[in-house]
């Protein structure tokens, strides 16, 4: 629950075969949204 939703989407939706790759380009972007994402939540409670 504490996953943002469109990273969970995002790994079930992925196939196995091409999880590794898009991952490790989007990992640079994505640590930024969920840092974001984190702040964002600390702050709603």
């Amino acid at each position: 629950m504490s996953t943002p939703k469109r990273v969970a989407w995002k790994d079930i939706v992925a196939p196995p075969l091409n999880w590794k790759a898009p991952k490790m380009s989007d990992q640079g972007s994505e640590s930024s949204q969920d840092k974001q994402d984190k702040e964002e939540q600390s702050a709603d409670k």
